[in-house]
């Protein structure tokens, strides 16, 4: 998916399950395209390649995930357990 004269462009693998349903004329709905989480193999933005084969190359994803993670623990310590 692409816009005329841009250089941002997304690829998505049109075999995902969460592509359907189809749609008229073996269209495939923005709405899959968008909404469902589905997998983007490459993300292109500006020209520069942000995910590449179903890789991230912009972001550690398994530090921002540690992060993520910390960020949480370390918001609900303090507060009382309901135990």
């Amino acid at each position: 998916m692409a816009t005329k004269d841009s250089q941002d462009w997304a690829v998505w693998n049109l075999d995902d399950i969460r592509m359907r349903p189809i749609g008229r004329n073996n269209d495939r709905h923005i709405a899959n395209l968008v909404f469902n989480g589905a997998d983007c193999l490459d993300l292109w933005v500006d020209g520069k390649a942000l995910r590449r084969d179903g890789i991230t190359l912009s972001v550690d994803e398994a530090r921002a995930i540690d992060e993520l993670d910390n960020a949480v623990d370390t918001y609900y310590e303090g507060l009382g357990s309901n135990d």
